[in-house]
Parts: C-alpha cells; structure tokens; sequence
C-alpha cells in the first residue's frame, strides 16, 4: 500500500478558484483533509472569499475609490513576479501552451486577488486605514 504524501499547502490558484466558484466546485479528498487542518489555507480561502463577496456587491451606478499608484505598482510587480521564462528549445505543442495559459492566467487572478485584498484590508468605506500611534 502506497502511503500518500500530505499537502505542504493548497496553491493560491487553487484556493482562488474556489472562492470565486463557491460551493460549485468539489475539493480534491487531499486538499479537504488539508484545509480542514491547516489554518494557513483557511485563512487564505477566507481572504479570497472575502474579496469575491466584495466584487459582488457592487451595482450600476456604485462610485469606486480609485486605489492610489502604490496599489498598482504593487498588482504590477505580483503580476511580474508570477510570469513563467519562455520555454527553451522546440516550440511547445498545442496542449502545452494550453496548459502554460490556463496557468498563467490563474497565476494571474492569484495575483489580483492578493493585490485587492491588500487595497480592501487598507482602504475601507469610512475612509484610508490610519496606524495607530
């Protein structure tokens, strides 16, 4: 019997997706038993759910705050910080570049996430989060 290796954490992707999917998507047996012993990874998943139930509760005619430059300095260095190197050698088939795509764009929405996380934790309705003195 092949004893199965437990997870070090659940990807941001994958916690991700399942924020944005809801109760639509099935955990994995693996990533259940991890999430419900890791509160690294729930907290995760309830930063992301956080930040999808907030995107939701926009509607027609809401103003948005536009985030300050050092918010999207920040989205644009995760952004940069997450881009796969260009593969070496022969071109990669049709599958590959598929499967490259599909991850860079969860890679993508990952680094979204974590950037508007940071913007709601900062920027709240009743005005900028000032520290305490």
């Amino acid at each position: 019997m092949t004893e199965q290796r437990p997870l070090r954490h659940i990807p941001n992707a994958e916690l991700a997706v399942h924020a944005l999917d809801g109760n639509r998507t099935a955990w994995s047996a693996p990533a259940a038993r991890h999430l419900s012993v890791c509160p690294v990874c729930r907290e995760q998943l309830t930063v992301y759910e956080r930040v999808v139930e907030a995107g939701r509760h926009t509607y027609p005619g809401d103003v948005l705050q536009t985030p300050p430059p050092h918010v999207w300095e920040a989205v644009r260095a995760d952004v940069a910080a997450d881009r796969p190197r260009p593969p070496r050698g022969p071109r990669p088939a049709a599958r590959d570049l598929l499967l490259c795509t599909a991850h860079l764009t969860l890679r993508c929405a990952s680094a979204l996430l974590r950037a508007l996380s940071r913007a709601l934790t900062r920027f709240r309705p009743d005005g900028p989060h000032r520290p305490r003195v």
